[in-house]
């Protein structure tokens, strides 16, 4: 079944279970499909082979998925070995990857895990959160640990600071206590690229996502999607995707950066650099976009 077709059957069936989703089928993007509704939100990857997704991929989706406060996951066909078995779930580059044929069920909690490997992804812990939570559920430190595969000094470490982790340890510990852990600031960090910076002089975190579609994101009461105003087919590409985005999700307000005098490209406007710099608080970024 051709990639397209997979995308589809997935999008209908997101439809079907309530989901609200947006594809990207108008332009390259670390994702295809962003699917939301009360309690779940997901930033997904279909292929035809899960160990075709890049290093440099699964750290987009990642990042993307993380700064949304969503959940990244691959569906695919099958990996370099064998055909995905249904009710599975494999790992790629610490992403849940599950059959397409099974997608109904990959929102759950799935149970079984094959060949992961680290992106360099981390994620800062709520230590006060971690402790109550592993009380809560009747855990002591060394069987929590054993549960999660780390080490019980480890594990201590994070329940008396609030210190970075992997990805994959977090989303590990999440899913055994069934409750979010993560640090309030909800900064993410990376080997290279991933930061909480500023745009322009306000105070929103920006992450970089390198033209994925986004070259950036950022929030702060709001979400913003900023991409680099480029030539004219591939923009228009582009302001579909976040025409899309905006109309889809609540509280979403794109934005093209450039030098174009026309004001929007499509209904998403066009800020220039100088624009962007002169706003100094999140009232006044958003009185530049829809003003």
């Amino acid at each position: 079944m051709k990639r397209q077709r997979l995308i589809e059957q997935t999008a209908r069936g997101l439809e079907e279970d309530s989901y609200i989703s947006v594809t990207a089928d108008s332009v390259h993007a670390c994702f295809d499909i962003l699917a939301s509704k009360p309690g779940r939100k997901f930033a997904i990857k279909i292929v035809h082979n899960i160990d075709s997704v890049s290093k440099t991929e699964a750290t987009r989706l990642n990042k993307l998925a993380s700064f949304l406060d969503s959940c990244p996951l691959i569906l695919g066909v099958r990996s370099n070995n064998e055909c995905l078995k249904k009710k599975v779930t494999y790992s790629r580059f610490e992403i849940n990857c599950v059959s397409v044929s099974s997608f109904d069920t990959a929102f759950d909690d799935m149970h079984t895990y094959i060949a992961s490997k680290s992106v360099g992804v981390k994620v800062r812990i709520s230590c006060s959160k971690l402790r109550s939570t592993r009380k809560m559920n009747g855990f002591t430190l060394n069987s929590l640990a054993a549960k999660a595969g780390i080490a019980a000094s480890t594990l201590y470490k994070h329940e008396h600071s609030d210190l970075y982790a992997s990805l994959g340890t977090v989303r590990a510990l999440e899913r055994i206590l069934g409750k979010d852990i993560r640090s309030e600031d909800r900064q993410v960090i990376g080997k290279k690229s991933i930061y909480s910076g500023y745009l322009g002089k306000t105070d929103l975190s920006v992450v970089e996502l390198g033209g994925s579609p986004f070259n950036k994101l950022a929030k702060s009461k709001n979400y913003y999607e900023l991409c680099n105003e480029t030539d004219s087919r591939t923009a228009k590409k582009k302001a579909v995707l976040l025409e899309r985005v905006r109309d889809a999700f609540p509280n979403n307000y794109p934005f093209f950066l450039g030098s174009s005098k026309l004001g929007k490209i499509g209904t998403i406007p066009v800020l220039t650099a100088r624009e962007l710099s002169s706003a100094k608080t999140e009232d006044e970024l958003l009185e530049l976009v829809y003003s």
